[in-house]
């Protein structure tokens, strides 16, 4: 129906176009020099256009010629960027299926002609990583940072990944280290950061990290907390390993005040204090925690220490008992303070109300001493034998 609308709009305009040629066809003259030319006015314009129309045809047909080295070469290009996709499809595929030296092969074959040479060396990394050649890994992420539109933190994220995955810890947390520093914000970076510190039990340099993990909340709070006390918890065992007690003691006083009145934490550096023979600092410390939270193994960290004042001890000792109750583990330390005390009756007094009370091996071990040291063997051994098939659970 259109195309019959124009052919009518065509006939139409040739007759109304004929009847002004017929009606005054009009008249042109050119001279130059001797020569003349006469015609009419429409076959001037028709000859005008005729000429213009074959310039026109004339430099199409020379500019096409003289592109012709332009669009070989851009069909070139897009042949080789055709060929370079379909080997890096092919690359991811087998990627896909486990085949990591062909596809490692197809994304290395025409990584020049590929549209994304950047995405083709991450893959061909992890390609070579999981054949085990780490070297040739590290050689296509080196090729990666190279290229002009690079992304060096995508490239050096991926390299660290892969050496986590590939258990090479210390190199993990170099390169995170060094990204750490640069985007010392992305939330990625410290999780791997702190990955690999865990990995290489380096508790000093994640107790550094662990201010900027709160302040960018990486974890849940429960998480947090958690690792902190991980954190405080083998530095503190590290530091009592080695015997470095001037550290040991400059961690604990700068823990945050959760920590420093953190029972299980307590517990260890009491331990460290009993091995440095400084009971008067631990049984200070026990009484400061011990008046917040109670805590069994503190309570038996108490009896254990030699106190300067033997009857101060037994009498803030007792007060617990008023307060707390007959606990097995408060009923044993008062046993051996008096023991130390040599108040024979009240020790024999607690250490009885304790086996009664929980059946303590502890406290069979103790009786048994004591009963030794006065005189009633036959008694003493029974209390022995006792404790002993407590101990093998029998």
């Amino acid at each position: 129906m259109r195309v019959l609308i124009y052919i009518v709009i065509v006939l139409c305009l040739a007759v109304w176009l004929g009847v002004k040629i017929e009606a005054d066809p009009g008249y042109v003259l050119v001279s130059y020099s001797e020569w003349t030319l006469e015609t009419t006015l429409w076959f001037a314009l028709f000859t005008i256009t005729v000429i213009f129309l074959l310039l026109f045809l004339i430099f199409r047909i020379l500019r096409g010629i003289s592109r012709t080295g332009y669009n070989i070469s851009r069909w070139s290009k897009y042949r080789k960027r055709y060929k370079a996709r379909k080997a890096t499809n092919l690359g991811f595929r087998m990627l896909a299926e486990g085949q990591w030296g062909k596809a490692e092969k197809q994304l290395i074959k025409r990584v020049k002609d590929s549209e994304i040479p950047f995405i083709n060396y991450l893959v061909a990394a992890r390609a070579a990583q999981a054949q085990g050649d780490y070297k040739r890994r590290d050689e296509y992420f080196r090729r990666a940072n190279m290229l002009k539109d690079s992304s060096k933190i995508a490239v050096t994220l991926n390299q660290a990944r892969l050496q986590l995955k590939a258990k090479q810890y210390e190199e993990a947390a170099a390169t995170l280290s060094h990204l750490h520093t640069v985007i010392p914000n992305h939330i990625y970076v410290m999780r791997l950061l702190k990955e690999a510190y865990e990995s290489l039990n380096d508790w000093d340099q994640l107790w550094l990290l662990l201010p900027s993990l709160k302040k960018r909340a990486v974890f849940k709070s429960t998480e947090l907390q958690e690792l902190e006390f991980i954190v405080a918890e083998n530095r503190i065992r590290n530091l009592v390993a080695v015997k470095n007690w001037k550290k040991l003691d400059e961690i604990f006083k700068n823990l945050p005040s959760n920590l420093r009145s953190n029972s299980g934490l307590v517990a260890i550096y009491v331990e460290a204090l009993m091995l440095q023979e400084r009971p008067s600092e631990a049984l200070g410390l026990i009484s400061e925690i011990l008046k917040k939270s109670w805590d069994k193994k503190l309570v038996i960290y108490f009896g254990l220490m030699v106190a300067d004042d033997p009857v101060k001890q037994l009498s803030l000792a007792e007060g617990w008992l008023k307060s707390h109750g007959k606990h097995a583990s408060l009923l044993l330390t008062l046993g051996r303070i008096c023991k130390r005390a040599k108040l024979w009756g009240k020790a024999r007094e607690y250490l009885d109300a304790c086996i009664r009370h929980k059946g303590n091996k502890y406290a069979y071990f103790e009786l048994a001493q004591l009963l030794e040291e006065t005189g009633e063997i036959a008694k003493a051994n029974y209390y022995y034998k006792q404790g002993l098939l407590l101990a093998a659970g029998k």
